[in-house]
């Protein structure tokens, strides 16, 4: 007697949410990595917009607005990896058909989307820096300088990278849910503690 799997075979649902999550982390982490590569550009376009309101500017002011940013740019390549590592390791379990995997999965996907968004809204907000040196420079004339300084490449992909992420995560929630998966990630059936009675 050979003991079998009782877990249906992969369906293809979940071979497609392991290649989104496979996406959606490569994505993640390309955008930690051309953050890091573009960074310094991004710091001297934040010099030149206070250099330029302030006459030359002060030490302290463009000291203060370069660290703030860095330590912004540092916080947001830790949570992106974080999502990355979460797809990479709960795809792989979710793969091998573990439901708590499958679940963490929608969790990360749902907070991952959250904190574009968030991040996105607070980028557009008009917040306002004041300059020891006077003059106050605004959160969209900084976000403005930034994105001019980003090669013109990276701008022309952003948007289709964007939208391949957000997509490539909504179809995942989406496949992720679907009846075949549900039947893959089903419990398999307890086998009988007493064979039946042989008639």
């Amino acid at each position: 007697m050979t003991l079998t799997d009782p877990r249906p075979a992969r369906p293809a649902t979940v071979s497609a949410a392991l290649v989104l999550a496979l996406i959606a982390a490569t994505l993640d982490v390309l955008t930690v990595v051309l953050g890091w590569l573009t960074l310094q550009g991004q710091l001297d376009a934040i010099d030149e917009l206070i250099g330029s309101r302030t006459r030359g500017g002060s030490d302290s002011d463009v000291d203060a607005m370069t660290s703030g940013y860095v330590i912004g740019v540092a916080f947001s390549s830790l949570v992106l990896f974080a999502f990355a590592a979460s797809y990479l390791i709960n795809g792989m379990l979710a793969g091998a058909g573990k439901q708590p995997a499958r679940v963490l999965l929608w969790v990360t996907a749902g907070l991952d989307l959250c904190y574009f968004g968030c991040s996105t809204v607070s980028s557009g907000m008009p917040t306002n820096a004041e300059l020891s040196s006077g003059g106050t420079i605004t959160g969209t004339e900084v976000a403005d300088a930034i994105a001019q300084a980003q090669p013109a490449w990276i701008q022309l992909l952003q948007i289709p990278a964007t939208v391949l992420w957000a997509v490539s995560l909504l179809i995942l929630v989406a496949v992720l849910a679907a009846p075949s998966s549900n039947r893959y990630f089903r419990p398999a059936p307890a086998a009988p503690a007493y064979p039946p009675p042989v008639a």
